[in-house]
């Protein structure tokens, strides 16, 4: 066996982390130096004969032995509503004068009013993935401890929902047919359309059952608070208006489309865990 030292001054040993079954767990002694600390993610016995803590340096860490489930990812967005193809509404028809030419058979005709933009994708849902997951089950077998050290407890904190796509550009509505007697009226351009649907918030991940066995005359001082849900991901925002077509007679837009629905719920809190120290349970 050998011995762990965890220097807070050195970027690239600290903190020393247990994240895979080929990380080393076994040591004659572990000590922490200057603010490093320890942090577990994978399940494991950390396991030493003498556990020491020596102040100084300029980190400070806010628990010295980490053991955290990995928080969830944020959501995937919505895509953005499609452009209509083509972008243009068809045009109306030109004013016609009748078979002797003396008078008009039609007025120009209205474009055709542009459609309503494509809604926007809403958030995919990846819940398994916004999930935070549990802390590991660890065994802390401290051996001969001769400092106060604390050990946080902590499942990962749930992921944010996505947000909704925007929705698409209305289409632009089709030019009023030219006039000869009467001039043509235009149409309006279509509205935009709706934003998708934002996601859910992620679940917080459960706390983990840690056992802590050491000797000496250090002291073990347990955190197992309770992990956070995330947050609902916002509705996309709705689409603007397409452009009025030319002509004689309004040249309006049409309106922006509403926007989407913000996720139905935020992610739930995780369980809080549970310590067993010298077969004193803490919970």
């Amino acid at each position: 066996m050998t011995d762990l030292v965890v220097d807070g001054n050195d970027p690239n040993g600290n903190p020393y982390q247990i994240n895979s079954v080929n990380v080393a767990t076994d040591f004659t002694s572990i000590t922490l130096q200057n603010g490093g600390y320890i942090q577990i993610t994978v399940p494991c016995t950390l396991t030493c004969a003498n556990f020491y803590k020596t102040t100084g340096g300029t980190s400070t860490p806010a628990y010295d032995i980490e053991i955290v489930g990995l928080p969830g990812q944020r959501g995937i967005d919505g895509v953005q509503g499609a452009a209509f193809v083509p972008v243009q509404a068809e045009n109306g028809e030109n004013a016609k004068c009748d078979s002797a030419g003396g008078a008009c058979a039609h007025y120009g005709r209205d474009g055709k009013d542009g459609n309503t933009g494509n809604p926007g994708g809403d958030a995919v849902a990846t819940q398994t993935i916004t999930n935070g997951l549990p802390a590991p089950t660890v065994t802390l077998n401290l051996g001969n401890l001769s400092a106060n050290i604390s050990v946080l407890n902590l499942g990962g904190n749930g992921g944010n929902g996505g947000a909704g796509g925007n929705g698409g550009t209305g289409q632009q509505g089709g030019n009023g047919g030219s006039s000869k007697k009467c001039g043509a009226v235009q149409c309006h351009g279509g509205s935009g359309g709706k934003g998708g649907k934002g996601g859910n918030g992620g679940d917080g991940g459960d706390g983990a059952v840690v056992i802590v066995n050491f000797s000496g005359a250090g002291n073990v001082v347990p955190y197992f608070p309770q992990s956070l849900g995330g947050d609902a991901g916002s509705g996309g925002a709705g689409g603007n208006g397409g452009a009025g077509g030319s002509g004689g007679g309004d040249n309006a837009a049409g309106s922006s489309g509403p926007n989407g629905e913000a996720g139905d719920y935020a992610g739930e809190s995780g369980n809080s865990g549970s310590f067993t120290i010298n077969d004193a349970i803490y919970s």
